[in-house]
């Protein structure tokens, strides 16, 4: 089996067990698989690891970007961490556009086009530590593996003379 296979299969072996993690009553059709570059441009969510589009409540992993980064073994965290934006933060759109307005309004001085950002990363905070201290999923190995291929990345690109992406 290939490791792109085996990400797909754990996918749906973990499915139930990452919506069991917010509720036993959670409902969501089985998360779309991405598995090239057209279906991440068709999904509209190129780049990312995976996301939940809150207007149908589809969740998406992106198989390459999971293969590149090295999170493989990491699939129950990432589908129990969509699974968290469907049930806890944001949970709907009208959340979604409530804090949105709240964070408008308090980032004074800051560019609007940060608010989603800001929005995103505050959701993810408040995810993550009820993922990580009231279940048995590790979200913090997943940052663990990001911050491993972030610096394999960058000594990478070190050694072809290559200029790191600003990160700003």
């Amino acid at each position: 089996m290939t490791r792109r296979e085996e990400i797909i299969s754990a996918v749906q072996t973990h499915w139930p067990a990452a919506l069991a993690a917010w509720s036993a009553h959670t409902l969501l059709r089985e998360p779309t698989v991405l598995v090239n570059a057209t279906d991440e441009r068709r999904a509209g969510v190129v780049g990312q690891i995976a996301s939940i589009r809150l207007t149908d409540s589809t969740i998406f992993l992106n198989v390459p970007q999971i293969e590149r980064l090295g999170l493989n073994g990491c699939e129950l965290a990432l589908l129990a961490h969509e699974v968290g934006h469907h049930i806890y933060v944001p949970g709907n759109l009208a959340e979604h556009t409530r804090l949105f307005v709240v964070l408008q309004r308090r980032l004074d001085g800051l560019p609007s086009r940060h608010v989603p950002m800001v929005a995103n990363l505050w959701a993810d905070i408040l995810i993550n530590d009820r993922l990580q201290r009231e279940t048995d999923i590790d979200i913090a190995e997943v940052y663990r593996r990001l911050r491993r291929a972030t610096k394999k990345r960058a000594a990478q690109e070190e050694n072809h003379g290559a200029t790191p992406p600003n990160l700003v």
